[in-house]
């Protein structure tokens, strides 16, 4: 009896061994996943960084040109306000002259008709 009670001893203690045995397995399948999600994340937060980088870059780019656009809206609007004053003065001139043009044919019509 002494021997069956040891036999019957021995199977539990392997039945617990065995059960742990699993539990450990089931455990190191656990990391095994986790090491692998782990892995897909950092891949996912790489592909992500490269889009960030890029987009970063678009928006550099882009405030560059939109700096540029305002230099030269700048300088579009100074040359405009110096081609207005540019046509206003020719148009002062021109109607300058037309006066004075018109002033001596009225003074040679004044005095061709004194004559």
């Amino acid at each position: 009896m002494m021997l069956s009670s040891r036999v019957a001893d021995q199977q539990r203690q392997l039945s617990a061994v065995q059960e742990r045995q699993m539990e450990l397995n089931k455990v190191l399948e656990s990391m095994g996943a986790l090491q692998q999600l782990m892995q897909e994340m950092s891949d996912m937060i790489n592909q992500q960084q490269e889009w960030i980088d890029d987009s970063e870059c678009f928006v550099d780019n882009t405030v560059r040109n939109v700096e540029a656009g305002v230099v030269q809206l700048t300088d579009a609007n100074k040359k405009a306000a110096s081609a207005r004053r540019t046509k206003w003065m020719i148009f002062w001139i021109i109607l300058v002259i037309v006066v004075i043009i018109a002033a001596v044919v009225a003074w040679q019509v004044a005095q061709n008709k004194k004559n």
